[in-house]
């Protein structure tokens, strides 16, 4: 059992089976049955990315993700963050962040796009991997009441306003390979293919990571619109079949909020090279 759901897809009629390359790493977990609760503590293997670009002491710690269980770990001083600050990133999922940590190890980031930053929790995870983060929420008081946990990031830049708008301009600005992790589907207008459009007509190569998505076979939450899920069929015509490979999480962390997720990489992966017809004779 894997960490991704089966071998990495392209698009196409049907979907055809891609499979991973060599480098990926599987994460072998026992599935965890639907409990929206993140308060007790479990055991896990630390995987921890200390980047180059920050002083040591602001990383992301897989093994630091356990809820917060003394008061030190929730204390926040003059110039420095609780020691818990962003243990609840990706909805407290650590099999999400470990791949993320993982992916990262191999691609180097150099920028993260989040929408839909509600406490800054996940922006919080982000900051602590990568050198840039530009994060946006389409609520002003959420705006308001989270902004002041950022002042111990200066590696993100909090904007207020829709994704879809603000996406298209944000993109000429960031720093590539881009990881985007999109998260602003919860209000009555879901944005989410207009954020997809817009990631996809850069040509440049990204990782982009969809919350609250429709896993095939899996009892994983989601988020639905109009009678639609967030799902494939959603927004498989987006996906360029030369460009594009996705892959659905597999398991998920106990005590996570059990979310399904979907992989898309685009421009990262080798180039999908279909195989030479054979010669026949006449």
């Amino acid at each position: 059992m894997t960490f991704f759901d089966g071998d990495w897809r392209r698009v196409s009629t049907p979907c055809t089976a891609f499979s991973p390359n060599a480098s990926f790493i599987s994460f072998s977990r026992r599935t965890h049955s639907s409990d929206e609760s993140a308060s007790e503590n479990s055991v896990v293997r630390s995987n921890t990315l200390t980047t180059s670009h920050r002083n040591t002491s602001i990383r992301l710690d897989v093994a630091d993700l356990d809820p917060p269980n003394s008061p030190d770990a929730t204390t926040e001083t003059h110039d420095t963050p609780p020691l818990s600050d962003g243990w609840a990133t990706f909805n407290v999922d650590r099999f999400l962040v470990e791949r993320v940590i993982s992916y990262n190890e191999r691609i180097r980031f150099n920028s993260a796009i989040e929408t839909g930053t509600f406490r800054g929790e996940t922006t919080v995870g982000l900051a602590k991997l990568f050198p840039k983060v530009f994060t946006i929420e389409v609520n002003p008081e959420h705006f308001e009441s989270t902004k002041p946990r950022f002042r111990f990031y200066p590696n993100i830049t909090f904007l207020l306003g829709n994704s879809a708008q603000l996406m298209p301009g944000l993109l000429d600005k960031v720093d590539y390979p881009l990881f985007a992790y999109l998260d602003a589907h919860w209000q009555e207008r879901c944005p989410l293919r207009d954020e997809i459009a817009a990631l996809l007509a850069v040509k440049k190569p990204k990782l982009i990571m969809i919350h609250d998505f429709k896993v095939p076979g899996r009892n994983f939450g989601f988020d639905e619109y109009d009678r639609f899920p967030n799902s494939l069929e959603y927004i498989a015509d987006l996906l360029h079949h030369d460009e594009c490979r996705y892959a659905f999480n597999h398991q998920t962390a106990p005590q996570s909020a059990n979310r399904g997720v979907l992989f898309i990489e685009h421009l990262l992966a080798e180039p999908h090279v279909p195989p030479e017809p054979k010669n026949r004779q006449a």
